[in-house]
């Protein structure tokens, strides 16, 4: 707080703007905000309590504590925005008094200027490289993926031979195992944790981008930084994933294939089918450039600007 103070003294500033994951950033900018009458941003990349990324369980007097400071920055923020709708419903199912014209949406995006100059495929051309970035582990695991791995393979399906699976970033251990069990093992290469860069450049290099969602209730809400990521580098995406928002996103740009990440068969079909268009050179996604543009993070800044102007003019 005192530092704080300090800042906003010395640097003249207009308009006070918390993050959150972690809470802590709301409770210090709402008291900053008592403390100055600046007028305040709270922005929810993640919702808060009961959120997939939050304890699951507290002691009754401990989450009563915890909904009260919820509130309270909910009640203060002058603005709020959230990363989804589904972050915003989850909020306000536990305070819908609160819901008024203060909301809006700003979800993730990509920066153009992340992604290395695009060079030549050097995959594989006779073969499909399928690509995960991020981490797998608990609920957010390959296992039906796996399983109609396994199901193509005791089907002899022939164009299995021309697939590679690649996963990049952390696996948990007993993904690792499973996955080291399986008749279907040779398809998998592994990549440890590298560089943003270097994680950016091997999605560009992959003919499909594999986006996983656990199926859970929360993750109906869910709009997933990865996910934009995805969509920056411009290559169909296969999403193994329940309905909701994510998955509307990806049917209503043409950006993949959407299919439940628990319907073996349909994962199964799904990578008949991909494996098809890449050998007849048919393989590509068709991504109007007003898509590109919304989720840029320029213009995203842009409309994050635009909000703190209209609170300090």
């Amino acid at each position: 707080m005192r530092l704080g103070l300090k800042v906003i003294r010395q640097e003249n500033i207009q308009a006070i703007f918390s993050s959150a994951p972690p809470y802590t950033t709301h409770l210090i900018a709402r008291n900053l905000k008592r403390a100055t009458g600046l007028p305040w941003v709270a922005d929810f990349r993640d919702s808060w309590i009961g959120w997939l990324s939050t304890p699951q369980w507290r002691p009754a007097p401990s989450r009563a504590v915890e909904r009260r400071m919820e509130r309270s920055v909910l009640a203060e923020a002058d603005r709020i925005l959230t990363v989804s709708e589904g972050v915003k419903e989850d909020l306000l199912s536990r305070h819908p008094h609160l819901r008024d014209a203060r909301w809006s949406l700003l979800p993730n995006g990509f920066d153009p200027e992340d992604f290395p100059p695009k060079t030549k495929n050097e995959c594989v051309r006779d073969r499909l490289i399928l690509t995960y970035s991020g981490s797998l582990y608990g609920p957010r695991n390959p296992e039906y993926l796996i399983r109609a791995l396994e199901a193509m393979q005791q089907n002899g399906t022939p164009a299995l031979e021309h697939l590679r699976l690649r996963l990049v970033g952390r696996v948990g251990q007993p993904i690792l195992d499973r996955i080291d069990s399986s008749p279907v093992r040779e398809l998998f290469e592994f990549k440890p944790y590298m560089s943003h860069q270097a994680s950016l450049a091997l999605l560009q290099e992959s003919d499909v981008l594999l986006l996983i969602i656990d199926d859970v209730p929360a993750s109906r809400g869910i709009l997933t930084g990865k996910l934009f990521e995805y969509i920056g580098a411009g290559k169909p995406i296969l999403a193994l994933a329940p309905d909701g928002e994510a998955a509307d996103l990806i049917r209503a740009h043409g950006l993949g294939r959407v299919v439940h990440p628990k319907n073996v068969s349909e994962i199964r079909d799904a990578l008949a089918e991909l494996i098809e268009l890449k050998s007849n050179g048919k393989l590509q996604v068709k991504l109007d450039r007003a898509v590109k543009e919304k989720f840029d993070r320029k213009t995203l800044t842009r409309r994050l600007a635009e909000i703190l102007d209209g609170l300090v003019r």
